[in-house]
């Protein structure tokens, strides 16, 4: 059968090839892979942090966990619009967690010497981040 062949079949049964679930398949996989390459970023930036505490690497982190917060709302949403209710609270209560660790992180950063609890800190950011994500 060739290709003319096909599309004749196609247009005899008034229905065209949907190609909308191969289009989300593509947008849900270009997602994960950006999330994945947030995280990894963010994974680098930590990694830096803890060796050479500055500013700037804190200013880039908390960018990078309020983009992958901003895109666990924006995928509650979704899937609130597709009746997702159960465990929106705990959903929220985790972003409002991550929000207060960044706060004291920042805090821990401006004072020296607590290094050990500025790691501890973004251990249990990622931790958040995770389970908002996956």
């Amino acid at each position: 059968m060739s290709g003319g062949e096909f599309s004749k079949t196609s247009k005899r049964s008034g229905q065209l090839p949907s190609r909308e679930p191969t289009a989300n398949v593509f947008s849900a996989s270009l997602e994960d892979a950006e999330i994945r390459d947030l995280l990894e970023r963010l994974e680098i930036i930590g990694r830096k942090l803890s060796i050479f505490p500055a500013e700037a690497l804190l200013l880039q982190y908390r960018k990078l966990v309020s983009e992958l917060v901003r895109r666990a709302v924006a995928g509650l949403r979704v899937r609130r619009d597709m009746k997702w209710r159960r465990g929106d609270k705990n959903f929220f209560v985790i972003v409002e967690k991550t929000d207060s660790m960044l706060d004291e992180l920042e805090a821990v950063f401006a004072r020296e010497g607590e290094r050990t609890r500025m790691l501890q800190l973004m251990e249990e950011i990622k931790g958040c981040l995770f389970s908002l994500l996956f």
